[in-house]
């Protein structure tokens, strides 16, 4: 490969593989003997890219490993890709740090509690650097801090739970949705439990809705309703 040659590569900024220009290329081998009699032997292939997209011109390194004891069913070498910084698949929400409104003259901010600014990025840091496990502890501690913000701290998450029901801030069946959702980081934590992308993916999307529905939904609405005109009340004669 040469400088300047177009290959396809993940771009973050462009959410998805892209062309990019290949800035700089480096190649290295190994090979190590295992075992003289019998033979044995394990080897393997290194590629190094800097890469800059051809779209919107970011630069990225791409690194490549071939390695000969990993390999698919027909035993083909099988290659582990990483990228620096790490490959993102799914943007952080627009809200993360707060949610503004605007319509001709009239602006309002909704501002988003600490905690959620501070846990959301390190939930999806943790998350494109495949630490399933970190995550799902995340999205759980990200629960917990919701539910003590609105109905303080009860001890038990089935009572934190409970409360936040009965005050209206979650139905019945979201109730339902949030326990099982719950259940991926406890086991996590306590059960040595190695949840999968999609798992996290899953328990984003929950967690995400929630703070949608208690933060910024209300937030929305009221900006609405200040914007409506008042009905006109009828005079009977």
């Amino acid at each position: 490969m040469n400088q300047g040659d177009i290959v396809k590569a993940h771009c973050n900024q462009c959410s998805g593989d892209r062309n990019h220009f290949l800035i700089h290329y480096h190649k290295t081998a190994r090979n190590e003997i295992l075992s003289e009699d019998p033979p044995a032997r394990i080897h393997g292939e290194d590629f190094y890219e800097l890469l800059q997209c051809a779209g919107c011109e970011s630069i990225t390194f791409r690194h490549t490993c071939l390695q000969s004891e990993v390999t698919d069913e027909d035993g083909r070498e099988v290659p582990s890709i990483n990228y620096y910084p790490p490959a993102t698949f799914r943007r952080m929400p627009t809200w993360t740090h707060a949610m503004t409104l605007v319509d001709g003259q009239k602006l309002a901010i909704i501002w988003l509690p600490e905690f959620v600014t501070r846990l959301i990025p390190e939930i999806y840091s943790a998350l494109h650097s495949k630490c399933y496990a970190l995550a799902a502890m995340g999205v759980r501690a990200l629960l917990e801090s919701i539910m003590i913000d609105q109905v303080g701290d009860n001890g038990s998450f089935q009572k934190q739970l409970y409360n936040l029901q009965i005050a209206g801030g979650i139905s019945p069946r979201q109730k339902k949705i949030i326990e099982d959702t719950l259940e991926i980081g406890h086991a996590s934590i306590h059960r040595n439990f190695s949840p999968s992308r999609l798992d996290i993916i899953s328990s984003l999307d929950i967690a995400e809705g929630l703070i949608e529905t208690i933060y910024i939904n209300e937030g929305k609405a009221q900006f609405l309703k200040n914007k409506v005109p008042q009905r006109r009340k009828t005079i009977k004669g």
